[in-house]
This record gives C-alpha cells, structure tokens and sequence, in this order.
C-alpha cells in the first residue's frame, strides 16, 4: 500500500523533531564533578525555570553533572535534597535503613502521589532512612535521584584537557584556598611535594561515609566488590559527592597507620557508573 504524501511528511517530520530532541544532549565529558560559583541556587525538577525547586545549592559545593541539555545540566540530587519513599514499597532492615521490594519504586519529592517523581528504584535497592513521616519514609537521596540546574552557575572543575571527573581532591582543595586569580593550570604546573613521587595505590569499590565508629580514622570508607574495606582520609566536603558511587580511588596508604582496617589518603577519585 503506498503511503500519501501527507503521511511521509508527518512521518519526516516526527523524525527530525526526535533527531532535534536528541542533538540537545552533549554528554562528552559526562559524567563529572561541577563546582557552584553562585549562592542560592535552585535544583529543579526540569529544565526550565518554570519547574518546580527541589532544594537550593550553595557557592563552593560540588554536584556529579551526569547529562547535559542545551542550556542546562542533570545533577545527581545533593544529599540535603529531599526524597521520599512509600513504606509499603519498602522492607525496613534497622531504624537507619530499608531494602526496595518492587522495581520501578518511584522516588518523589513530597509524602504524596502526587508530587514530582525525582528518580526511580530497583527491587533489592538499599535505602538510607532519614525519618518516618506517616506512611512515608524521607531517605538519602539514591544515585539514581536527579534534578536540574542551569549550566551558568556550574564551573567544571577539571584540569585543563582532561575529562571534569578525575579532578582530584588535591586540585580542587587548592583551587578553594588559593581564590580565582589563580588558574588551576598554573596551579599543576608547581612542584609536587616528595611523597606524592610514590607510586600511588589505586582501589576500585563503592565509596561511602563512615559510621560514628571510624569518624575519628576517616570521614569516608571505600567497598570493594570482594567486601575489602579501606577507610578514606581526605576532604570530607569533597567525598561526600561521591557517596554510594563505584569510583576508582588513588591514593598511599598511611604508613604509620595502625588500625584494623588500611586508612588511605586520597589524591584522585574517578567516577565509574
């Protein structure tokens, strides 16, 4: 059966609409680690500044971009963001966590069905409870849990040619202290401190914070996926943007440790899902 003339250009015309919507996306460089460069800035839960506001972020913390739209960048969701999880869909495992019992278990911005649906989650999925609210648990935000901001008030933070997500923590603590005037190109080029001539340890795990129990050796700990544990020094600010992420951390083991479980310092981390 020949098609019509009006049917061919509707069908060219649903295409280049779909070949439009996709060329929007740039994600050469995603996923990586941005920096805030202005205070008081919304996350929304779309791409436009007539979406609704998920929570705020402030001057000098860092998100995970992990997709970039025309104008604006998809974020991990920051771990003050709000997130809330029907308890029904949930099988609570102590007070501070739970596992998901369905796939597809929507994760919403308010304790109601009708609020915005900030991500998805998976049968298994473990969740971190923050509080109980009615039938509603409010949790962590999950690496699956996102929202938006315009890309103006996001600064890569990256060494110059080299992909935002392997920043390490050394370049971006330094960019911090040292202020704008100096660039962080010029800041690589200085000489390195003796020990960093070592030949660094590189662990690849699922990072995460540490309990009350080890806060005193490490903010953070990273899991390998054999359950070897090693804890995590370095700074917690910028750790904390890779909580629950696989990641590739480099780093030296602390000589003089003397603890149970080897306590790194970290130097690099790179996002690996």
């Amino acid at each position: 059966m020949r098609l019509s003339n009006r049917v061919i250009k509707l069908y060219l015309f649903l295409i280049l609409i779909c070949w439009a919507s996709c060329s929007g996306f740039a994600q050469n460089n995603c996923p990586f680690l941005g920096e805030i460069i202005s205070d008081n800035i919304n996350v929304r839960t779309d791409a436009t500044i007539s979406s609704e506001t998920i929570c705020k972020v402030r001057k000098g913390e860092f998100v995970v971009v992990l997709k970039e739209f025309y104008e604006w960048y998809k974020i991990r969701l920051p771990k003050t963001a709000p997130a809330f999880v029907h308890k029904s869909l949930a099988s609570s495992q102590d007070n501070s966590t739970a596992i998901i019992l369905k796939d597809n278990v929507n994760v919403r911005l308010r304790p109601n069905d009708s609020s915005p649906i900030l991500g998805r989650l998976k049968t298994n999925d473990t969740i971190e409870i923050l509080y109980t609210q009615g039938q509603w648990f409010r949790i962590a935000p999950a690496n699956n849990t996102c929202g938006w901001i315009h890309k103006k008030f996001v600064k890569q933070g990256s060494v110059t040619n080299q992909p935002p997500k392997q920043a390490s923590e050394q370049e971006v603590t330094k960019l911090d202290q040292q202020g704008p005037q100096e660039s962080l190109e010029q800041k690589t080029q200085q000489p390195q401190p003796e020990e960093d001539k070592e030949e660094p340890l590189t662990i690849v795990g699922t990072l995460k914070p540490c309990t009350k129990l080890f806060t005193r050796l490490a903010s953070h700990k990273i899991v390998t996926s054999d359950k070897k544990t090693f804890l995590l020094k370095g700074n917690k600010k910028f750790l904390n943007t890779f909580n629950n992420y696989k990641v590739r951390v480099e780093g030296r083991i602390i000589r003089d440790a003397k603890e149970e479980y080897p306590v790194i310092e970290t130097k690099k981390i790179e996002v690996l899902d």
